[in-house]
C-alpha cells in the first residue's frame, strides 16, 4: 500500500462561463510504502519473513484532467491522470494513477 502527502499548485480555467473545465497540477512531497510480510522484496513463500516492512520517500505527482461543471456547486471530474514517481533508497519506483469522481 502506498500513501501520498503531497503539496503544490495547480491550474484550472475557473471562468464562470463554460461547462468544461480542464486543469493541470503539480505537487511534491513524501510517499509512505507499507508492504505485508508476502510483498517485501526478496521474502519468498516458504521462508518465515515476520512484521511488516515501511519505508518512506521522496515523491511528485505530475498531472491533469477535465472537470465538467453542472449546475449549482457540484462539478463531475470526468478524468484525471497523474504521474506519481517515488524515489526510495534503492531507486525509482514510476507509479501512474487515474480517478474519476465528484467535486462539492
Amino acid at each position: 500500500m502506498l500513501y501520498n502527502f503531497l503539496g503544490g499548485v495547480q491550474f484550472k480555467d475557473n471562468a464562470s462561463e463554460g461547462r468544461l473545465k480542464p486543469f493541470t497540477h503539480a505537487f511534491l512531497g513524501v510517499a509512505r510504502r507499507k508492504d505485508g510480510p508476502r510483498e517485501r522484496a526478496g521474502c519468498v513463500s516458504y521462508m518465515s519473513c515476520p512484521g511488516k516492512y515501511y519505508d518512506t520517500g521522496l515523491a511528485a505527482a505530475i498531472g491533469g484532467g477535465l472537470d465538467i461543471h453542472r449546475d449549482g456547486n457540484i462539478t463531475m471530474r470526468a478524468f484525471q491522470v497523474d504521474y506519481n514517481p517515488v524515489k526510495y533508497d534503492g531507486g525509482f519506483e514510476h507509479q501512474m494513477r487515474v480517478g474519476v469522481g465528484v467535486i462539492f
